[in-house]
């Protein structure tokens, strides 16, 4: 949801700088609809591709497999590298 906010706010900010430009040059001012469309579903795109299902996966790790081997709990305070091997 947070990317496709970003990608409204990419293209609004795109098309405000398409037409200052094509103002200041005095061309016609062209921005395609599909253009923001593609734009938007390629930000949602990338946001579940890098977010949600790493994020899916990380969340049916256990724990404590995930924090470390049960052995590093029986480490001294400062023996925790002999434990590391």
């Amino acid at each position: 949801m947070l990317a496709l906010l970003g990608g409204l706010v990419g293209a609004l900010l795109g098309a405000t700088a398409a037409v200052a430009i094509a103002w200041e040059a005095g061309w016609p001012i062209l921005i395609s609809p599909w253009a923001i469309i593609v734009a938007c579903g390629f930000a949602v795109l990338v946001e579940i591709s890098f977010g949600v299902y790493p994020a899916h996966r990380a969340a049916r790790l256990d724990p404590i497999m995930v924090c470390g081997p049960p052995s590093w709990s029986t480490c001294g305070r400062w023996q925790w590298l002999e434990c590391w091997r």
